[in-house]
């Protein structure tokens, strides 16, 4: 096995999460905005660009990098829309790239976006506890038809090439599958999380807020009347907001 290749491979993967965790940084911004399945694919097929922009060229007209596993696992937790935007970029930067591979890339491109769609039934992960078994046998079977798609390469480039790349793909792109399949797992877990709070707390001011009985929030160490609902403004005579700065004593 060649040994510049395998510690490249672990280069790429270290650079997939690296980007990767910037975006998931980012995901605050583009929940907010119109268009946002759109935006979100534009912004990974970004970072498909800047992964296929630092490769490593095995040979002249064949790049390796970790197109697969991005590809893969957008299409796996996030939507068909912003699958296809970011394949689409990604595949367009190929074929603008060139090389004599260049078709046999975006058929990987195309695959792996494929697989990750398709797979959602049995390997996207909702539950709260993060699956470490389904995210490596998926990421092993991503790698296993990317691996197929090579087959695609022209016959004097596709014997000298898929012997090398086997094993460095087959051993370290399914445990970053899993690496980027956990951060993606845990920011959807968070959002969730985020989200139910908030309902809560809405359901809460609802009930505090529209309820006919008189209810206060008093802090018990102080006796400082913290909230108070219209119901309490109306059986005392003051408003809230005078409320707020007056004690039970008061």
């Amino acid at each position: 096995m060649n040994l510049e290749l395998f510690l490249q491979t672990i280069y790429n993967s270290a650079v997939l999460l690296s980007i990767s965790l910037i975006y998931e940084m980012s995901t605050a911004f583009t929940n907010k905005v119109k268009y946002q399945k759109l935006i979100s694919g534009l912004i990974i097929g970004f970072i498909g660009m800047i992964i296929m922009s630092i490769p490593y060229v095995v040979q002249e007209g064949f790049i390796l990098d970790t197109r697969s596993i991005l590809v893969g696992l957008t299409g796996l937790y996030f939507s068909p829309m912003t699958t296809l935007t970011a394949a689409a970029v990604m595949a367009g930067y190929r074929l603008y790239l060139g090389g004599s591979a260049a078709l046999t890339g975006i058929l990987v491109i195309g695959v792996s976006s494929a697989i990750g769609i398709f797979s959602k039934r049995h390997f996207a992960q909702k539950e709260p506890a993060f699956n470490w078994k389904k995210a490596y046998v998926f990421g092993l079977l991503l790698h296993i038809a990317m691996l197929a798609a090579m087959m695609t390469l022209p016959q004097r480039m596709d014997i000298e090439i898929f012997p090398m790349i086997t094993v460095p793909v087959l051993l370290i792109y399914p445990f970053t599958t899993v690496l980027l399949s956990r951060l993606i797992h845990d920011r959807k877990q968070q959002k969730i999380s985020l989200e139910l709070i908030k309902e809560a707390e809405e359901k809460y001011k609802s009930l505090f807020n529209n309820h006919h009985t008189v209810m206060m929030i008093v802090d018990p160490e102080t006796g400082r009347i913290m909230d108070s609902n219209p119901a309490a403004s109306e059986f005392y005579g003051y408003s809230s907001e005078v409320l707020k700065t007056m004690k039970t004593s008061d």
